[in-house]
């Protein structure tokens, strides 16, 4: 856990922390709670 902590210090979001934040249920959601969670705004695609 402390790992995780120290990679969003960095900016980084890795696997874990979308598994962590969206439900196994939903594994394209993944994608979608890392907007909000990072303070630079996705662009649009």
């Amino acid at each position: 856990m402390a790992q995780k902590k120290e990679i969003n210090q960095d900016g980084e979001q890795p696997e874990v922390d979308l598994k962590d934040l969206m439900p196994p249920e939903d594994p394209k959601g993944g994608a979608k709670p890392i907007k909000p969670f990072n303070p630079q705004p996705d662009p649009p695609a």
